[in-house]
């Protein structure tokens, strides 16, 4: 047993199996190099991390939740699934994930197999397979900017919130001047000719 530091809640600690962790890592390598991905090793890093970013999102959101709002949490963009992981830690009772990469579900599901209370899909970024109000919290980090319409996406979200669920939208804005993913600049940084 845990306790997460200043939430004073006591919950299991998941984790996922070195075995099963290595079998990932290579897999998601395998991906990666499949597609020419640059800097490989920086993205597995941050994909199969269990800390930083996800883990600083969900100490900021927990205090602010009621009981109720730790029901069942949607977790979009989960991609491999660590932010599922991390949630489970944080006490929420039941984690769905979803995730446009077909690949990525597979590694999710796999990551989590041993972990009660946790499921990932895969989606085709338009509409949510779930019914309205299923979810009593919604997180999403960083995935609103790579929506084809950011509005349709926002819509879809609250249509299956709970009535007096949380939706937690994080996206880059003019405040954080350097793009999560790639490390560059964004947009209204750039020199005026770009």
């Amino acid at each position: 047993m845990i306790v997460d530091a200043g939430l004073d809640t006591v919950s299991d600690k998941y984790d996922v199996p070195e075995d099963v962790e290595r079998q990932i890592k290579n897999q998601l390598r395998l991906f990666l190099e499949e597609r020419n991905q640059w800097n490989i090793e920086k993205n597995l890093e941050e994909l199969l991390n269990l800390g930083g970013g996800f883990v600083d999102r969900l100490n900021f959101l927990v205090p602010e939740l009621s009981s109720k709002n730790k029901l069942r949490l949607l977790v979009s963009g989960c991609s491999v699934g660590s932010e599922l992981i991390i949630a489970r830690n944080h006490g929420f009772e039941s984690v769905t994930g979803t995730e446009v990469v077909p690949e990525y579900v597979d590694i999710a599901i796999k990551r989590t197999a041993h972990i009660p209370k946790i499921d990932c899909l895969s989606y085709d970024g338009q509409k949510l397979p779930f019914s309205d109000g299923q979810f009593t919290c919604v997180i999403s980090g960083h995935i609103i900017e790579h929506t084809p319409s950011p509005f349709s996406y926002f819509r879809e979200h609250l249509r299956v919130l709970d009535e007096g669920g949380i939706f937690f939208l994080e996206f880059p804005d003019r405040y954080h001047p350097v793009e999560l993913h790639t490390g560059t600049r964004s947009f209204e940084f750039l020199p005026w000719p770009f």
